[in-house]
């Protein structure tokens, strides 16, 4: 365990500035008067250690920022805000403590309230988050949570007076499983849900048994309803008796209807021939007209590509004659280079001849020079005078014999020296020469190689950039090949189709006059939208003819905007006098919605609005006309629908087979394939109209493909730059080695130049010590000679024989020197003559080829200028041949157009013609469909019979054999379509069955108005039946129950399950919250006798008994303790057993203190805090529990105490004194430890 050693505070509540607070010892008290800062300091402790700031006594944070008018009206830092202070006084505030652990270790706990008024957690100097602050508190066993650490003041006369059930809940966050509270209700709640589920399934179980009972009792009802259904078959005979003879009559009078109207559209029908063989020439003259034109096409696309191909030509030629102009542009700079060069050598080379002729006149005056002074300077000795001086001569040697053999030696040596220094020089001389010439070379070679990469720079952007755009160019020319491809394909499928649907056959008159009437109408009306065949068609051709029909007349109809455009529209019509249309306004028409029900309601049956494609706009005017249609996949399914599952929708197939809602069948192909072409119409027309967009997009593709075309020219400029580029770059590559190479060897030179120089250096020390050793023995010499000479010296009037000797001797070497320099001078001036003279002659090389190569290219541009104008020319006539052949063709194109108008007034006079066919045919059309309706109620009055049992009287054949041979027809595959199928099979029917109508007498006959009394009679029949109908689904109810009950026992058993799942999760939650609660209330329990003894321990008198108090805890509920109270029991000494309540203020403090001694000692920190504790009790008390808390107080258990009491605080190591200092208007500090130190 550590201890708290100190506090440093800065302008904290009522503390200004910053301030130091300690050190704290194991039993320190901390005294003041009232108002002095006590409990702030309380408040500092607890805000350090992470406690709320609405715990201490402050609502934000900012409160407990130290404020100086603040101050001056609050006690213990409990004042109001002043906000004139806020802008002038402290921004911020912060606590830090000082933690000394039982290893020594110090630990500093800081917090900050910060400008924003926010907290800032810092631990041992470094911030970190709140979480990590409070882990480092909970290893030191401090928890705030649980607030272990400290005692605010009131809180024991809380703890004296609180409900059993607030002392669970202190040993609760005392123990940690308040921790474990929200997850222990939460797995509570879930088992209680789920034993209610378990209960509730059980529940149902047990009433789906009681329904079974039930539905068996409702089966034996449904067998006795069998018996009533035959009442009614003799009513229902008789009426389709009734029913089948009026129809039989209405059925002759129209096939005589027919008869008629068949004999006059064969007498328009010849005459129809007739105009069609006259519009079969037309056409053929139509069709040679159009060869005409495509050949004459073919030949401007030809002449447009020829034209294309010169003009590419023009291209390449013009830019060959800009590169040789730019060649002999560069060559021309080069010659005038070569020029300068030349001129800068020929300077050289004069300057070195005149150099050369002015060392020669130098030499002759030299040797002229030489002979005069010959002459004048050397003195001249007779014969005796000559034998005298070799006399003493030889005297002189013999006698300085040694000393001249040591000075031979030593010269012998300086010669070597000499020559060696020499042979060095020269070799450095001629280093650096090499050197500068190396230089001077890097210098010209970098230069070009600078120029040359400048160019290669320039010819690869060139090239770069012509290469980008043969790409673009070939991108371009495959997107249109591409292009051009996917066109010519979608054309070829376009002229495929046009051709299965021949796409050549003639509109009607009346579906010109409708399409033509639409298009003056959109014009004049904005709200016109079109025809409704027109703004929708079928999702696939298959559903071609079932839409039709389901559309019927509405194909035509007109969709507009709403009723006032409508009127318009029909005014419109009236006065032009065109005819009549039906008009569908959008935002008037009422549609009943479509029963869900039939989208998927059988496989192979659609709603027809779920297979018909259109605008959302137009969705009211296509539910509208289709409404609940069901289109099927053949008639067996439309069976199923409107005669087995009895749905009254109008049912049509594929093939056109409709049965209306009445259960009437009526269609087959007659009649309807004109309506089912009505869509391969629009189809064809818009195929049309994609054949025309298709062939525009051709011919400008086309056009485009030859003008876009720049490959061939573009390929010879990037390899004339590829050629340049490698020229370049061999000479790049010559320069680097070179440069590499000169690099190298002036690398070389300048290391012999470093090599040899010290060599040099020392050599001529090495001289230079010589000269001093010779001059120091010639010296002796010459006074040896001098004595010997001296009478000779006197004779010849020189002061010495030296002044003879040397005078004789430097003219012969000064001689000699000035003939090896000027020797040297002409060697040297000749050689570099030599040089510059080859220099000049390999000038004069290149120029030569220059020259040549620019007479080249001068020959090559005038043969391409040439070429250029007879490309132009080419390309001037092969444009006025285009524009005779565009003439040609624009006049060829006149004659078709003529011939077209020709063909469309012929195909006009037809159409009237086709058009009275047509309403002849529609109207036997619309006689026929009366009378197949009629045969298809006939038919389905005879299947109803059938499948209800009616049995008619028949004269001939059986009602049993109609259904076995429809079925037997239907599913032969080798049948025709079901259209026919449909009505031949009623029309051999009607053939083959007679009808006996005895049973009808002339009464019933003649009486139309018989079927409202025969639906009476069954009408009260049937509900004479349906007054005892019981439950017939009673079977099938049954069945359900039982699968039903077999679903629910899986659904309990699952149910039951969870239940045990949840039971057993909630028991592990409860038991660890029963062991945490469980082992601190053990705890406490066992502590808390020993510490109320303690405090409560007292004599009579001074030889009496030692008397003590009792106290215990008891829980409320031993199973749960934590959901219930925790009682707590105190009996003073001598006294009996009485409630908390009933004991005096000082007996419940005394209570309270060992109740939270106790509490503390479960999960003990290394310090405990105490704010007033002792306000409430007497000076015996006061003693007793100073004298607790010191016998307590140790090195692993610190008690810092505020009081009032000297009797409390007399007994402390040291106290801590707090009081006001009105001159600064803040808390202040003093430090007393009882030995006698003081502190400031």
């Amino acid at each position: 365990m550590g201890r708290l050693v100190k506090l440093e505070l800065e302008n904290f509540k009522s503390y200004k500035g910053h301030q130091v607070i300690g050190p704290f010892y194991n039993f320190s008290c901390i005294i003041g008067p009232n108002g002095a800062g006590k409990s702030n300091l309380m408040d500092a402790i607890s805000f350090v250690l992470g406690v709320k700031s609405s715990q201490l006594r402050s609502s934000h944070l900012k409160d407990l920022i130290y404020r100086g008018g603040a101050i001056n009206n609050s006690i213990d830092g409990l004042g109001g805000n002043d906000t004139e202070n806020d802008a002038s006084g402290p921004k911020r505030a912060w606590v830090m403590a000082e933690y000394h652990t039982s290893e020594g270790q110090v630990l500093k706990f800081m917090r900050i309230i910060t400008i924003n008024g926010a907290s800032e957690y810092r631990f041992n100097g470094k911030v970190t988050t709140y979480e990590k602050y409070n882990k480092e508190l909970e290893k030191q066993n401090i928890l705030v949570k649980a607030k272990n650490f400290l005692v605010f003041q009131g809180d024991v006369e809380a703890i004296a007076s609180q409900s059993p059930k607030d002392l669970t809940r202190l040993i609760e966050q005392v123990s940690g499983s308040i921790e474990l509270k929200e997850e222990y209700e939460k797995l509570k709640e879930e088992q209680e849900k789920a034993t209610e589920d378990s209960t509730y399934n059980f529940n149902k179980k047990r009433g789906i048994n009681a329904e079974m009972k039930q539905f068996k009792k409702q089966k034996e009802e449904a067998e006795n309803y069998k018996q009533l259904t035959k009442q009614l078959e003799n009513i229902k005979i008789k009426y389709m008796l009734w029913k089948l003879y009026q129809m039989d009559k209405q059925i002759q009078e129209l096939k005589d209807d027919i008869d008629a109207k068949n004999s006059q559209i064969n007498e328009k029908a010849e005459e129809k021939k007739q105009e069609e063989n006259i519009l079969k020439g037309i056409k053929k003259d139509l069709s040679i007209i159009s060869n005409s034109i495509i050949h004459s096409e073919k030949k401007r696309k030809n002449k447009e590509k020829e034209i294309n191909s010169k003009k590419l030509e023009i291209i390449s030629t013009k830019e060959q004659i800009t590169n040789c102009n730019e060649k002999i542009s560069q060559v021309k700079k080069n010659i005038e280079k070569i020029e300068q060069d030349y001129t800068k050598q020929n300077d050289s080379i004069t300057e070195l001849e005149e150099q050369l002729y002015k060392v020669n006149n130098a030499a002759k005056i030299f040797e002229q020079n030489v002979q005069n002074k010959e002459k004048s300077e050397i003195i001249k000795l007779n014969s005796k005078d000559i034998q005298q001086y070799n006399k003493l001569k030889e005297y002189a040697r013999i006698k300085t014999q040694s000393l001249l053999q040591e000075i031979e030696t030593i010269q012998r040596k300086k010669r070597v020296d000499k020559e060696s220094q020499q042979r060095l020089d020269g070799k450095i001389k001629e280093f650096r020469i090499r050197q500068n010439e190396l230089n001077d070379e890097l210098r010209n070679l970098t230069s070009q190689k600078n120029n040359s990469t400048d160019e290669l720079e320039t010819f690869t952007r060139k090239l770069n950039e012509n290469k980008k755009e043969l790409d673009d160019v070939i991108t371009q020319q495959q997107k249109t090949a591409l292009m051009e491809k996917e066109l010519n394909d979608k054309l070829n499928d376009i002229h495929e189709r046009l051709m299965q649907a021949k796409a050549d056959k003639l509109e009607t008159h009346r579906d010109y006059v409708i399409k033509e009437t639409i298009k003056r109408l959109k014009k004049i009306y904005p709200g016109v939208h079109g025809r409704v065949l027109d703004l929708c068609k079928p999702i696939q051709r298959k559903y071609d003819i079932a839409v039709s029909i389901i559309l019927g007349r509405n194909l035509d109809a007109i969709i507009v905007d709403d009723q006032k455009t409508a009127i318009e529209c029909i005014q419109y019509l009236k006065e032009k006098r065109i005819g009549t249309s039906t008009f569908i306004p959008l935002n008037s028409i009422s549609v009943k919605p479509i029963n869900e029900k039939y989208r998927s309601y059988i496989k192979g049956a659609h709603l027809a609005v779920d297979v018909i494609q259109y605008d959302s706009i137009y969705e009211k005017v296509i539910q509208f006309i289709c409404g609940n249609s069901i289109i099927c996949d053949d008639i067996n399914i439309a069976k199923e629908i409107c005669y087995k599952r009895k749905q009254e929708v109008k049912a049509v197939t594929l093939n056109g087979v409709v049965i209306h809602k009445t259960g009437m069948i009526t269609g087959g192909q007659s009649g309807i394939s004109r309506q089912a072409k009505r869509w391969e119409e629009k189809q064809i027309e818009e195929l049309k109209n994609m054949k025309e967009d298709l062939d525009k997009k051709l011919n400008e593709i086309a056009r485009a493909k030859y003008k876009t075309s720049r490959i061939e020219y573009l390929n010879s400029v990037i390899s004339s730059f590829q050629t340049k580029m490698s020229f370049v770059n061999q000479d790049l590559s010559t320069m680097e080695k070179r440069i590499e190479s000169c690099q190298k060897e002036a690398k070389y030179v300048l290391k012999e130049i470093a090599k040899l120089s010290p060599q040099s250096s020392k050599l001529s020390i090495d001289i230079n010590n010589a000269n001093y050793k010779i001059d120091v023995i010639t010296n002796k010499i010459n006074s040896i000679t001098d004595e010997i000479f001296h009478d000779f010296c006197k004779t010849i009037r020189v002061k010495n024989i030296r002044e003879y000797e040397e005078n004789q001797q430097r003219v012969t070497t000064e001689i000699n020197e000035k003939r090896l320099e000027f020797t040297t001078q002409q060697s040297k001036l000749s050689s570099q003559l030599v040089f510059q003279k080859d220099q000049m002659k390999e000038l004069e090389s290149r120029r030569e080829k220059l020259n040549i190569s620019i007479s080249d290219e001068e020959d090559l541009l005038a043969n391409l200028k040439i070429d250029l104008g007879d490309l132009e020319h080419t390309i001037q006539s092969l444009e006025e041949t285009a524009k005779t052949i565009i003439d040609i063709l624009n006049g060829q194109k006149e004659t078709s157009r003529k011939i077209r108008e020709s063909i469309l007034n012929k195909e006009k006079d037809i159409n009237k013609i086709s058009s009275y066919i047509n309403s002849m045919e529609k109207a036997i059309t619309d006689v026929d469909t009366s009378l197949e309706k009629l045969y298809g109620e006939r038919y389905i009055i005879l299947k109803k019979c059938k499948m209800n049992d009616i049995n008619i009287p028949l004269l001939k054949g059986k009602l049993s054999e109609l259904m076995d041979n429809e079925i037997e027809t239907s599913y032969n595959p080798n049948s025709m379509d079901v259209d026919h199928i449909a009505n031949s099979q009623i029309s051999h029917d009607n053939k083959r069955l007679l009808i006996d109508y005895s049973m009808l007498d002339d009464r019933l006959k003649e009486d139309k108005e018989m079927n409202q009394k025969f639906m009476d009679e069954m009408k009260r029949v049937t509900a004479e039946c349906e007054a005892i109908i019981p439950n017939m689904k009673a079977y099938e109810k049954l069945d359900e129950t039982e699968q039903k009950l077999k679903e629910t026992n899986k659904i309990f058993e699952i149910s039951r399950q969870k239940a045990k799942t949840a039971k057993e999760r909630f028991n592990q939650i409860k038991e660890k919250r029963y062991n945490l609660f469980y082992s601190a209330f053990k705890h406490m329990e066992s502590k808390i006798q020993s510490i109320y003894e303690e405090l409560t321990r007292t004599r009579t008198s001074a030889n009496g008994p030692v008397l003590h108090g009792t106290a215990y805890l008891s829980l409320e509920d031993s199973e749960e303790p934590y959901l219930d109270g925790v009682k707590y029991h105190a009996m003073p000494p001598a006294k009996t057993f009485r409630d908390m309540d009933h004991l005096s203020g000082g007996e419940k403090t005394v209570a309270a203190l060992a109740l939270l001694f106790a509490i503390h000692s479960y999960q003990p920190s290394p310090f405990f805090v105490l704010d007033e504790v002792d306000a409430a009790l007497d000076n015996a008390n006061v003693m007793r529990v100073a004298s607790y808390v010191k016998r307590h107080a140790s090195e692993n258990f610190q008690f810092v105490v505020i009081s009032l009491k000297n009797t409390f605080y007399e007994r402390a190591q040291a106290l801590v004194g707090i009081y006001r200092d009105r001159d600064v208007n803040s808390s202040k500090v003093l430090t007393l430890k009882l030995d006698g130190e003081y502190e400031n």
